[in-house]
């Protein structure tokens, strides 16, 4: 019986350019929200470089640090 050759694997590649991960992997939070909630999410955070789920959480953060409990 012939000897079984094994295959060599291919490494992986290495990582490209770009953006390393800086604070890892979050869980991931979904949710639906009505349009006068989004309007008003938008209004708040006007002109701002803000996305909508960044301007969503930093009034989370704002309102948990406001009640003591960040």
């Amino acid at each position: 019986m012939a000897k079984r050759t094994q295959k060599s694997r291919p490494k992986p590649a290495k990582r490209g350019p770009g953006r390393p991960r800086t604070t890892g992997r979050g869980v991931l939070v979904a949710c639906r929200c009505h349009p006068p909630f989004l309007d008003a999410v938008d209004r708040w955070r006007g002109k701002s470089d803000l996305s909508r789920p960044a301007a969503i959480m930093k009034l989370a953060e704002m309102t948990l640090k406001s009640e003591g409990e960040l």
